[in-house]
């Protein structure tokens, strides 16, 4: 039986910017998954968040391995 590395990540996303990308295509190229337990309509200081929780989800999923993207652009 093989075993799987697995990084959880406890986010907000509020908003979801490139930074956050950043840190998923990392953990996506080091590890077999990733896993985001994202927060709901609320965020930790108790403000309303600015996109509902769905959408930020949404886009934590469309994240591309932008890890690739930066080596070729350096190799430029």
């Amino acid at each position: 039986m093989e075993i799987k590395r697995c990084a959880a990540v406890l986010c907000e996303y509020n908003p979801f910017h490139h930074g956050h990308a950043y840190q998923i295509a990392e953990l996506k190229a080091r590890f077999d998954g990733v896993v985001c337990i994202i927060s709901g309509s609320l965020v930790q200081r108790g403000d309303v968040a600015v996109a509902d929780p769905y959408l930020r989800a949404e886009a934590a999923l469309c994240v591309k391995n932008m890890r690739k993207r930066r080596l070729r652009l350096r190799q430029i």
